[in-house]
């Protein structure tokens, strides 16, 4: 047997309640009114009834109150008269309970569809380098910005607590990492570049960023294109106590690789007196984790 509702407002899909310090939860408005359509989308999004309030405390009407002609009734678990993704509306549902909505419910529910159904691949990344770059925070992502203003970000960012930069940036690499996750090709291509641009690091900060870079980098990057650039700069780099974190990040890496990939330049590092006794017994440690008896000889 089919369960019946009455036919009161709040029953009927036009009816949304009003959970604020000015109205009860036994209130809320018709969507139905042409006096509230300019502000739908607003309430929707936000769940803010503040840009109209005059107008919510003089229309506003229990949800206990009759049905009128125009009264659609809330369709709970048949199919969904407001055309709603089949996948959504549980969700939706849950966000509603006695006719009231819970605005941080829904929230999160509308900002997880958006991002959903978002096409990432196409985002434009300029601002989120920049940010990466030191160069702003983020928050300015007009590309018409007067050099005035491109002026005055660039010295603000020059007396930027380092802490905060630093925050800004691994902000800026997650987003990144997320755009190469969703195939998004100038993110992928301007991090790969971006890497290739970052020289010896000369300060604790810069070793970290940098590690903190290949981090995001190594996820998406192809091991036969990383390693041939890690190994031209481990040949290049100096090995001292500001480079120390930076080199065992790398050889981290090398250890995770197969070892058909990694063992012939490793062999020559080995023969490169530039590494310490330390490092090069860490380099046959790798070797040694898939090698046979006669490559073990040959290194020692």
């Amino acid at each position: 047997m089919e369960e019946e509702f009455e036919k009161i407002c709040f029953n009927c899909n036009a009816f949304m309640g009003l959970d604020t310090e000015y109205s009860s939860d036994d209130f809320g408005i018709c969507l139905n009114d042409p006096d509230f359509e300019p502000y739908i989308d607003v309430f929707f999004e936000n769940h803010n009834f503040d840009c109209c309030q005059a107008l919510i405390d003089k229309k506003k009407i229990s949800g206990e109150t009759e049905g009128c002609d125009d009264f659609e009734l809330l369709d709970m678990d048949g199919d969904n008269v407001l055309g709603i993704d089949d996948e959504l509306a549980p969700d939706l549902l849950e966000c509603m309970q006695d006719g009231i909505i819970d605005a941080e419910k829904l929230q999160a529910v509308l900002m997880r569809e958006a991002f959903k159904n978002k096409d990432w691949s196409t985002e434009p990344v300029d601002c989120y380098f920049a940010q990466l770059r030191g160069e702003t925070d983020g928050t300015n992502r007009n590309e018409n910005v007067n050099k005035n203003q491109n002026a005055e970000s660039k010295s603000q960012n020059m007396n930027k607590d380092p802490y905060e930069q630093e925050r800004e940036q691994r902000e800026a690499l997650r987003t990144i990492g997320m755009l190469i996750h969703n195939d998004n090709k100038a993110a992928y291509d301007g991090l790969f570049a971006y890497f290739m641009e970052l020289t010896t690091p000369a300060r604790i900060e810069d070793v970290r960023h940098k590690i903190a870079v290949f981090d995001q980098l190594e996820r998406h990057v192809p091991r036969g294109e990383i390693i041939p650039i890690l190994v031209e700069e481990l040949s290049a780099i100096p090995s001292n106590n500001t480079t120390l974190q930076w080199i065992s990040r790398v050889f981290a890496y090398f250890r995770a690789c197969p070892l058909e990939s990694v063992k012939e330049p490793l062999e020559t590092m080995l023969k490169d007196k530039k590494w310490s006794y330390r490092r090069k017994r860490q380099i046959k440690e790798i070797l040694q984790l898939n090698s046979s008896p006669q490559d073990r000889d040959d290194w020692y």
